[in-house]
């Protein structure tokens, strides 16, 4: 993953995105509200390059959420991974703060 953040800044005039820069499959953030690395404030905007954004926020994680708080991510996962074949998908798990 570290090479493709390093790939992303050396290659950044090769790195189009087809589309008008949108992203047209169904699209999970799972965030630690506590994350120091990439705040909150990361997400905003994301919508404008995703059509169908489901983003779920899990209090009191940093960063590697699926290390700190596996049980809530794989109830996340499970939720969401059926819920994509239609639309408007949401975060219901305990300790989430959703917004899609």
């Amino acid at each position: 993953m570290l090479n493709w953040y390093r790939a992303a800044v050396r290659y950044r005039d090769r790195m189009v995105i087809a589309n008008d820069d949108r992203v047209d499959v169904p699209v999970l953030m799972i965030r630690g509200e506590q994350d120091s690395a990439l705040g909150l404030e990361a997400l905003e905007g994301t919508d404008r390059y995703v059509a169908d954004l489901t983003v779920c926020r899990l209090a009191r994680v940093s960063h590697w959420v699926q290390q700190e708080a596996p049980e809530a991510v794989s109830a996340i996962l499970a939720e969401w991974f059926p819920a994509t074949r239609g639309s408007g998908t949401s975060c219901r798990s305990p300790n989430v703060a959703a917004r899609s």
